[in-house]
């Protein structure tokens, strides 16, 4: 997947859900705001209509103790008034926090993000995934051998790049006599990528056998796999074979 598709994919959510929740801060503030406004209002209003006579539990202006009860109400209100703004200002710092666990989920995605395409993670899902030799032949004349292959890099691996192939020639008891090297056609190798490759030697008439194997300077060998169908080494003039690996 292309790197900035990936990180706008992994930065999507977190957008939204910053946008979804500021909205919500805001609409919450927009009601506390109204619902305080209006209680303080109530509180604060006069009731004008007068109490029955003998009535002392009835509220207004007539009191049996006699005397207005202003003062009463405007304590009344203010204490209202405290109640519902430290209400309010609970709410909107519990709700302040959403947008910081948005961001810290955002911070969170990118890093992970930029580990996932690190050197290092990189490196272990190339190691773990070994090519595939879809082909090889080799060819003989009087003083040269030339052998030539086919091969894949997986999907699941990542792009391979500085990939040499080594031949190794022993003799029928299996002593090693020479090896000789070369590169890939393509490099470098991106996932699900094939490339041919030709690597020429020297003929020596004691060589019996060789061996294809692939490495990568300062990292080491690269395991493959023989994905073949009906190809099988054909004795040449020599003897030369092609030898397990």
């Amino acid at each position: 997947m292309d790197p900035v598709v990936a990180l706008v994919i992994s930065i999507a959510p977190a957008l939204a859900a910053m946008a979804y929740a500021w909205k919500i801060v805001r609409a919450e503030r927009r009601r506390q705001v109204a619902r305080i406004d209006a209680l303080r209002q109530a509180a604060s209003l006069d009731d004008d209509v007068d109490a029955p006579s003998g009535f002392a539990g009835s509220a207004g202006k007539a009191d049996v103790r006699g005397g207005p009860r202003e003062a009463p109400v405007a304590e009344s209100a203010s204490s209202v008034g405290r109640l519902f703004g430290q209400g309010n200002a609970a709410t909107e710092s519990g709700l302040g926090r959403v947008p910081i666990f948005a961001a810290l989920f955002v911070v969170v995605a990118l890093a992970a993000f930029a580990w996932s395409g690190s050197p290092a993670s990189s490196t272990s899902a190339t190691a773990t995934a070994p090519l595939e030799l879809l082909s090889l032949r080799h060819e003989q004349t009087e003083s040269n051998v030339r052998i030539t292959g086919l091969v894949r890099n997986p999907v699941e691996a990542g792009t391979r790049q500085g990939v040499h192939v080594a031949v190794l020639f022993f003799d029928r008891a299996g002593t090693f006599l020479d090896s000789a090297g070369g590169r890939l056609e393509f490099d470098p190798l991106g996932s699900g990528e094939e490339t041919p490759f030709v690597v020429s030697a020297p003929r020596s008439k004691a060589a019996a056998r060789y061996r294809v194997s692939f490495r990568v300077e300062g990292v080491g060998a690269i395991p493959h796999v023989d994905r073949r169908l009906s190809e099988s080494p054909s004795a040449l003039e020599g003897g030369l074979e092609e030898r397990e690996p």
